[in-house]
């Protein structure tokens, strides 16, 4: 019998399951170069600890892995229902979480730093405790940036939809919902997953979505996310927003997406409407917020930090018998072969 040692936490609602141990190394000398050893080598161990019956189809995780680099303290490969990310903003809040279970970080009264290493690059933690528990969690996510503001993608059901695009370790096409007539609701999300998945499909093939400094983190090879927002407005130097954020095969987010919202808060940013001192409060489907600050540095890139919290559901250990029919897991997302 095969076992898998795994931690369960949910960010603002958006399960997250760190495998432990009980899998080969992942190879490589970089976490990009990890990340796509593990989807060459370790995909049926993905399908298995994120798919039914184990897990479900809009589940995240990750493997856990050294660092690449002498000053970080772990490392970790995204994974989730479709493959494998490079990078997952509330994954990285949970990783913050983790180092405390898992003994890497002693955790102290006060501030705690973490250095992660991703595949999309290194990210800094900052673990706050209070009275002996932790209070916030802060991802400086220095990644992030407005990469097109207003621009049009033409799409078969709904004429020309109007999106920006920003990266927060990933390419995230926002949509402003109000284009579509309807509300960002819980009732709407078979309609809203709909929506995104062929705006999605539409702008992947449309613009041309490529990171200026690493050709391989691209759309085209490693998808995006599609998210409609809606404004809710401003009031004493705080923005409000909502968001819903699909990825893949009509999965999506519960929480507001922790690399989701560092690239909204830099497209609020290039549009003039977020500045130091004031925050970003975004929310997903859960009703849980994420709230982001920019700081912006000499040579003008602006760096958002992500504030939440992870909450531990479980640990133990996964079986696998030898004889289980459904070793490589299962999707019930239908024979839909197109993803985002």
């Amino acid at each position: 019998m095969k076992t898998l040692e795994y931690l369960d936490f949910h960010v603002a609602g958006e399960p997250f399951r760190l495998i432990t141990s009980g899998f080969p190394e992942i190879i490589g000398s970089t976490m990009e170069e990890k990340r796509r050893y593990a989807a060459e080598h370790l995909d049926d161990l993905r399908r298995l600890t994120i798919l039914e019956p184990r897990g479900h189809d809009d589940m995240y995780g990750g493997f856990l892995t050294p660092p690449v680099n002498e000053e970080s303290d772990l490392g970790v490969v995204f994974i989730h229902g479709t493959g494998m990310s490079t990078m997952c903003g509330h994954g990285a809040i949970a990783m913050g979480r983790a180092a405390c279970e898992l003994g890497i970080l002693t955790l102290k009264e006060g501030m705690n730093t973490v250095t992660l290493d991703a595949p999309s690059g290194s990210v800094q933690l900052a673990v706050r405790a209070e009275d002996g528990k932790i209070c916030d969690i802060a991802l400086k996510n220095d990644l992030s940036f407005a990469y097109a503001l207003g621009k049009s993608v033409q799409t078969p059901s709904y004429g020309t939809v109007r999106v920006d695009v920003g990266y927060g370790g990933a390419f995230m096409v926002f949509a402003d919902i109000g284009q579509f007539g309807i509300e960002l609701e819980k009732k709407n999300i078979q309609v809203m997953l709909d929506i995104a998945m062929e705006c999605g499909r539409c702008a992947i093939d449309q613009l041309e979505m490529v990171h200026p400094d690493n050709p391989g983190l691209n759309a085209k090879d490693n998808g995006i996310c599609m998210i409609l927002f809606a404004e809710e407005g401003e009031r004493e130097g705080v923005i409000s927003t909502r968001t819903f954020t699909v990825f893949g095969k009509r999965q999506f987010d519960r929480s507001p997406t922790g690399t989701g919202t560092s690239a909204l808060a830099t497209v609020f940013y290039e549009k003039g409407r977020l500045q130091e001192g004031k925050r970003l409060e975004n929310r997903g489907i859960s009703g849980i917020p994420f709230t982001v600050t920019i700081e912006r540095t000499e040579g003008g890139q602006v760096i958002p930090t992500i504030h939440s919290r992870a909450c531990l559901m479980g640990k133990g250990c996964l079986l696998i018998e030898e004889d289980d029919p459904l070793q490589d897991g299962f999707s019930v997302k239908g024979g839909e072969e197109v993803k985002i």
